[in-house]
């Protein structure tokens, strides 16, 4: 391969990665708005399926890991929590081996609409993969898998570097 050659494929990846990139948003505020037709139709808010969702998948946590994981102030995890504790779709109570902190997990009816909503999703991605001519499905899911686990790497090496570039200037700073 020559220079030539090279001059292309750069070009052709940049045209590639300036699609994808202009993909991502539209993409993304798709994802959101089934989430907030699926969770309307639950009778649930988007912030509550979130919150329904963390827990579905890591089980019993504490208000502040849950806040941690929905990326919101430890306020509002409690107030969406209070808000579900209510509704009966989450259990709150102490940990036994310290009194002081709050564990909340799924109730029945909190596992029950969780997957509802759940597979209302999965039957809205299976319609648009049914749009999608058969070969093509496991390439595309492939291509998301392939995607989603090089930003993931992405995003983690940039918290990283965040992290070591912070951290010099917060020891100088005590």
């Amino acid at each position: 391969m020559n220079s030539s050659d090279n001059e292309v494929l750069d070009n052709f990846d940049d045209r590639l990665a300036e699609k994808v990139a202009a993909l991502l948003p539209r993409l993304g505020m798709m994802v959101f708005k089934a989430h907030a037709c699926q969770s309307a139709a639950a009778g649930i808010t988007v912030g509550h399926y979130k919150a329904l969702g963390f827990l579905f998948h890591h089980g019993q946590c504490t208000v502040g890991e849950i806040a941690a994981g929905l990326g919101v102030s430890l306020s509002t995890a409690s107030e969406l929590l209070d808000q579900l504790v209510t509704s009966g779709y989450v259990a709150r109570g102490t940990n036994p081996a310290d009194r002081r902190q709050v564990h909340v997990w799924l109730t029945a009816s909190g596992k029950t609409i969780t997957d509802e909503i759940y597979q209302r999703r999965v039957a809205l991605v299976r319609a648009a993969l049914h749009q999608v001519p058969p070969a093509e499905r496991p390439i595309v899911v492939r291509s998301l898998e392939t995607l989603v686990s090089v930003l993931l790497q992405q995003l983690d090496t940039t918290e990283q570097a965040a992290t070591v570039r912070v951290a010099p200037n917060a020891v100088a700073n005590r």
